[in-house]
């Protein structure tokens, strides 16, 4: 039996090397192009959700440790001589007493009837700041009434001093307020005296934050009030 003959093949007798058609050639180009861009693109998104995650895991740890910052109030007593003193004691369960109720209405009256340049403006919110319900009308009509602003912007402003004579506390928070007021039109003349009643129905509101805290520790509100001018006999 004769073996098959080897057959010898020259460089001219291969087939000749692929190239990739024209199909080929484009998907090719089509790749370099935008396919690059393409997996860029989602690599940046898969980046994206991996910080959305970690923004949700952040958010939700931060909301767990929410419980652990709370608002201490302090107590604000007054001594006998009228100073005020903070007692870091909790107040969750403090009733106000006699003395500072009284010492509240007191500056609420004063920062309501003072005439001062330096002061009238500033005390006016801070009075406005303590009124809810009826009363933060009645105040803006007030002021509407007694125009204190304006009484302090002229070139020679009046001044009023508030001179507290007496507080009572009657039953369902009503308090009488008497004050004297002084009330210069310039620097050499006589003082006018008027004795006013204010007559104040407030209620109290825990305070909610820091800022409630210190601006009204005891959460006492003005929700109705009303001036009348005695008559000195």
């Amino acid at each position: 039996m004769l073996a098959p003959k080897k057959q010898n093949l020259d460089a001219a007798d291969a087939p000749p090397p692929y190239e990739p058609g024209g199909f080929e050639r484009s998907r090719r180009i089509w790749f370099e192009r935008w396919g690059a861009v393409e997996v860029e693109r989602n690599r940046w998104f898969a980046a994206f959700l991996a910080a959305m995650a970690g923004c949700v895991a952040l958010g939700v740890a931060i909301a767990a440790m929410m419980p652990l910052k709370t608002v201490v109030p302090y107590v604000i007593r007054v001594d006998d001589v009228g100073r005020v003193q903070a007692d870091p004691a909790g107040a969750q369960r403090y009733s106000p007493g006699e003395r500072e109720i009284k010492y509240f209405l007191a500056e609420w009256a004063r920062k309501l009837y003072t005439l001062d340049r330096a002061l009238t403006e500033r005390w006016l919110r801070e009075a406005y700041a303590f009124t809810a319900d009826r009363a933060t009308n009645q105040f803006a009509e007030w002021v509407e009434r007694e125009k204190p602003i304006a009484a302090v912007s002229g070139a020679n402003p009046p001044t009023r001093t508030v001179s507290i004579q007496s507080i009572s506390l009657l039953p369902n928070k009503v308090a009488l307020i008497r004050i004297v007021t002084e009330t210069r039109r310039y620097a050499q003349a006589a003082p006018e005296r008027k004795p006013v009643l204010i007559t104040a129905t407030y209620t109290f509101v825990d305070p909610k934050s820091e800022e409630d805290i210190l601006r009204n520790p005891l959460g006492l509100y003005i929700i109705h009030f009303s001036t009348t001018e005695e008559i000195v006999r």
